[in-house]
């Protein structure tokens, strides 16, 4: 009995979050996620409470997958070099963003948070997950810039390297169509891991260098 519950709780939680990935928490129905489901209506109570706690249980269970299945520990590393910590860091981001095989809703839930439809969920994530995983892009990237850099020049220099990784997700039609990824397999994200680095890196030498003319 114990089995068949986890079973229809997780069945729940999947199809949950394709329903609010698609319609966001507002207009994603329960009786459309029952449906999917093949579960009684009564069962989103008797399992989540209601509506909202059930949102807030699949955003949480596919964030856990996706830091589960991607985390940051090389990142988190101090004993190698910034420059394989930023790649660590950007490759374990663009895992949790975009490939779906493993990691297919974490990605749509927090674009839809973060630029279509917030809810008070969004603010749990920032605190618990975002903010620590910003956090310590900002010390890479400080560590590569140097100390000569002002707090805000790191914060921008973080916020292109986001962009580039958000970009892949966020105009992903658009990427298919103009480059032909359709869906990215591991090869892809390898590749584009790769590239974001190596243009970030650049970037930033390039900064250092000037700063240092400068002086």
């Amino acid at each position: 009995m114990q089995n068949s519950k986890t079973d229809v709780k997780c069945r729940i939680l999947k199809v949950a979050a394709e329903v609010f990935a698609e319609h966001g928490f507002r207009h994603g129905t329960v009786r459309e996620i029952c449906k999917r489901a093949e579960v009684n209506v009564a069962s989103i109570n008797y399992y989540f409470g209601d509506k909202e706690k059930l949102y807030i249980d699949v955003v949480n269970y596919w964030k856990d997958v996706a830091f589960e299945k991607y985390p940051f520990d090389c990142a988190k590393d101090q004993s190698k070099p910034p420059e394989e910590r930023l790649r660590a860091w950007i490759r374990s981001i663009l895992f949790m963003m975009i490939y779906e095989k493993e990691s297919p809703w974490f990605g749509k839930l927090i674009t839809r948070e973060a630029a279509v439809e917030p809810t008070r969920v969004l603010d749990d994530l920032v605190e618990e997950s975002i903010f620590p995983a910003i956090n310590l892009l900002f010390s890479i990237v400080k560590q590569l810039l140097g100390k000569e850099f002002s707090e805000e020049s790191v914060h921008l220099y973080s916020a292109s390297i986001v962009g580039q990784c958000v970009y892949f997700y966020s105009c992903r039609h658009i990427v298919a169509r103009l480059f032909h990824y359709e869906k990215y397999d591991i090869e892809d994200i390898e590749k584009i891991t790769e590239h974001i680095t190596h243009f970030s890196l650049n970037a930033i030498k390039l900064a250092s260098n000037e700063k240092g003319k400068g002086e």
